[in-house]
């Protein structure tokens, strides 16, 4: 259990300890438990993600980044990613720091060494995937990008 799913399992159980009356929370729930699993399931899953990167102009990039209890890892051929994501609900908000480690690689990047990516989306499929739109700052060209991720293998 990751610990976004035990935070959330934990405030469900507290909030149900303090709205219901005695005795209520022994009994088994009827009709709130799939509304229950359904928000649960919106968290976003630890894993290993493809994620694809485009600008408005059509230019594409891929690379993969590794997603632990909210810390992302990853890269391409051009770049290191380090960063945090946080999810809520079906929402997700991250901060990625970026860093050439290949100048002769072309990016989608351009010429940009060392930045940070910020990025707003939704999370799909019970928290597998997502969709999120962002820029990279500083730059003076404010280059926006559209990211998509989908898991591809859980962690060990």
């Amino acid at each position: 259990m990751s610990f976004q799913t035990f935070r959330f399992s934990a405030c469900l159980m507290f909030f149900a300890l303090a709205v219901l009356p005695p005795g209520a929370a022994a009994q088994k729930p009827q009709k709130a438990l799939p509304a229950v699993q359904q928000a649960a399931q919106q968290i976003l899953q630890d894993g290993i993600y493809k994620v694809t990167l485009s600008t408005p102009d059509g230019h594409n990039g891929v690379g993969i980044v590794v997603i632990s209890g909210g810390a992302v890892n990853g890269g391409d051929p051009a770049y290191t990613y380090q960063g945090r994501v946080d999810a809520e609900g079906d929402k997700l908000n991250a901060v990625i720091d970026v860093v050439r480690y290949d100048p002769k690689e072309v990016s989608i990047f351009g010429p940009l060494d060392n930045f940070q990516l910020h990025f707003t989306g939704t999370l799909q499929q019970d928290g597998k995937a997502f969709n999120a739109s962002g820029e990279a700052t500083p730059d003076p060209k404010k280059i926006r990008l559209n990211l998509s991720g989908e898991r591809l293998r859980e962690l060990r």
